[in-house]
């Protein structure tokens, strides 16, 4: 029985093991076993997600990468990190660009993690619970003053968060205030600032924490009538009184009434502060007062000491084992706030744990996910198209660190910490659309060659196979020679295009459109000895050989780009990586019921694709030499395709739909034939 199931979206991303059976479910129709280096739109397509551009060396080992936006045209990456036992350092970096900004802190590499912050347009603000909390101030391009925080407190009182034990570890700012959270003596109070009472000048912040005011009375009281000079006039005396004042506008010190050891994680301002702990989720409205504190539990998910995230109108954590992520939400229906797990169709996302994400508005709604293994997982999630899709994304020669995304040109630019051969590499993702083929970046650790001559230096690409794009054209991993004479087992051939043959390996000889692959193990001037079988009678002077030609960057990075194929107005080098999907088992059915657990073969496969230049399809493989491949040439293409498909009868008749060369590929629909 003939049928041709088909797939119009992956909306639900890649799904957990858990959900293979599920076939009563939508999500089980819109998932996929595997998405990996495939990008889920909000539209519902799957592309393959863009590669990285490098961009330079951390100052030394790991770091965490952090977002500054000053304005609409000013925005920053923060770069911190630790060179020894207390050198803690923040670099500045702006529009890919290291500014030559490097700060000093006293963050050790094992807090760097753990340091929470918050910004407005003056500077940023950091917390952690084993140091003061500090700001960085934003005075003039590429300028900045750091130090500690300043505050005024009452008099006579004790300075905030002085001393050890003492110091917050979340911060916010909110309605009007500043909030500070979850001291090592005091891990359930929070603190709020006098409204609006905070102040920068002279590069330094200052802190309102003052929690009354002492105001001063004057009034007359009675004299004893015994002390009347005269017993028939009374006499007053002037008085004076201070009285310490609190209102509404004062500082606030609150402790939650939790029934439990809570300790507080995170502050998140939005419509309410999000008070995080390990165990619950508190609000404090925005109408709270010093004269009226209070706090409200509404739910006990608990979390991680991973800062949530404001995502569009909900706040996003990470509970308590990093490998869940909820979004905390107020409804109108419930009156109050809900927190549905965004990994329960994909519980297995995590890996072994999130360890740092980030969000992304512009252009397309996504959050990005650090695994402690390297992978970064990211979602795709946006509610207005019900599109809440999970996917893997892989270096292709190295592990994600950290994330940060930030706003550039009004379009947010991810940015990654990479770790690779012991090095520590930051680099950024390019657009996923491109505005033209010539500007496609399908590469990892990516660098524009045209601006490093003919021999350009890559350090971080030393002893790399690399892969070449010209003006977006892949530049093959061979070249034609042309056979100029054959002896019993020698080949002699003319000057090639780009004379780079290697010294060993195989040459393929395209006789009557049939290439036969030959092994040789030197060669002298293009000429190839050792070649077996015997060639005479095969090959005769005219024939065309396939010789590879390999790009290779040498110990010190210099990569050779001499050839005449490699010139071009637009010329990338770097690490080519390969884009997986695999789909769910297949859904067809038999006259008498259910196909699922009977066999059924899969015979032919079509696509629908949009500025697609590499597309492969096969049976249980990931390599080009056991998958089909449709020729798309040297244009990207939108059009429906063909992909030749030679299945087997199997139980689940999955596709693997990949491409491994750095080129586009985008998928919009698939259609199977089916037999079942």
């Amino acid at each position: 029985m003939m049928q041709t199931p088909l797939v119009t979206s992956w909306s639900a991303g890649e799904l957990s093991p858990k959900m293979y059976g599920r076939v009563d479910l939508d999500a089980f129709f819109k998932g996929a076993k595997t998405i990996e280096n495939f990008f889920v739109l909000p539209q519902g397509p799957l592309t393959k997600r863009p590669g990285t551009v490098h961009l330079g060396s951390t100052k030394g080992g790991t770091a965490r990468l952090i977002p500054f936006v000053v304005s609409d045209d000013v925005s920053y990456l923060l770069e911190l990190g630790n060179t020894g036992t207390s050198n803690g350092y923040i670099r500045v970096w702006r529009d890919g660009v290291y500014r030559s900004v490097d700060i000093a802190t006293t963050w050790t590499a094992a807090q760097i993690a753990e340091i929470q912050y918050c910004q407005d347009n003056n500077g940023i603000y950091f917390a952690h619970d084993s140091h003061k909390p500090s700001a960085l101030i934003y005075t003039a391009l590429d300028t900045f003053q750091y130090g500690n925080i300043a505050w005024q407190y009452d008099t006579g009182g004790t300075e905030p968060f002085a001393s050890s034990s003492n110091y917050p570890r979340a911060i916010a700012i909110f309605g009007g205030r500043f909030w500070f959270g979850g001291t090592i003596n005091n891990p359930q109070t929070v603190w709020g600032s006098e409204a609006f009472g905070y102040s920068e000048a002279g590069g330094a912040l200052t802190v309102d924490m003052r929690t009354y005011t002492t105001y001063t009375y004057s009034y007359y009281q009675m004299v004893d009538p015994d002390s009347w000079a005269n017993p028939t006039i009374p006499e007053r005396e002037l008085m004076t009184e201070d009285r310490d004042i609190t209102t509404p506008d004062h500082a606030i010190e609150m402790t939650i009434a939790s029934d439990e050891n809570d300790v507080i994680s995170w502050l998140a301002a939005g419509r309410a502060l999000i008070v995080g702990t390990t165990s619950s989720e508190w609000v404090i409205t925005k109408d709270v007062t010093a004269v009226s504190p209070r706090a409200e539990r509404m739910t006990d998910y608990g979390s991680a000491n991973i800062q949530a995230r404001m995502a569009g109108d909900a706040v996003l954590l990470v509970q308590g084992d990093k490998k869940r992520v909820r979004e905390y939400r107020y409804t109108q229906d419930s009156n109050g706030y809900t927190s549905p797990d965004l990994t329960l169709l994909a519980d297995h996302i995590a890996g072994t744990g999130f360890v740092d994400f980030a969000k992304q508005r512009n252009p397309y709604p996504a959050l990005c996910f650090v695994r402690s293994d390297g992978t970064l997982a990211v979602l795709t999630y946006d509610r207005s198209t019900q599109t809440a899709a999970w996917q893997r994304w892989v270096h292709a020669d190295g592990l994600f660190q950290s994330v940060a995304i930030v706003k550039e040109d009004s379009v947010d630019t991810i940015y990654v910490v990479v770790y690779r051969n012991s090095d520590y590499y930051i680099e950024k993702f390019a657009d996923v659309f491109p505005d033209s083929q010539s500007d496609i970046v399908y590469m990892d650790a990516a660098y524009d060659a045209g601006t490093g001559g003919d021999s350009p230096t890559c350090a971080w690409l030393a002893n790399e196979t690399v892969s070449v794009v010209v003006d977006g054209v892949y530049v093959d991993d061979d070249t034609d020679l042309t056979v100029d004479s054959v002896t019993s087992s020698t080949i002699v051939c003319v000057e090639d295009i780009n004379g780079n043959v290697p010294a060993s390996g195989n040459i393929q000889v395209e006789i009557a459109g049939v290439l036969t692959t030959y092994a040789y193990t030197s060669y002298a001037s293009k000429t190839f000895s050792g070649v077996t079988p015997d060639p005479t009678g095969d090959i005769s002077g005219g024939e065309a050989i396939k010789a590879p030609v390999t790009v290779i960057a040498d110990g010190s990075g210099v990569i050779d780009l001499t050839d005449a194929i490699h010139t071009g107005t637009q010329v990338w080098v770097g690490l080519p990586y390969t884009a997986k999907y695999q789909s769910m088992p297949s859904p067809a059915v038999r006259a008498s019921g259910s196909a699922q657990g009977q066999y059924k073969r899969i015979s032919a496969v079509y696509l629908r694709v949009y500025r697609t230049m590499d597309i492969k399809a096969g049976f249980d493989t990931w390599t080009a030499a056991g998958a089909d491949t449709y020729e798309l040439g040297d244009v990207w293409v939108t059009d429906d395709i063909q992909v030749p498909f030679n299945g087997d009868y199997d139980l689940q008749a999955c596709i693997n739909i990949f491409s491994d060369l750095p080129l586009p590929c985008t998928i919009s629909l698939i259609v199977t034939e089916v037999v079942a």
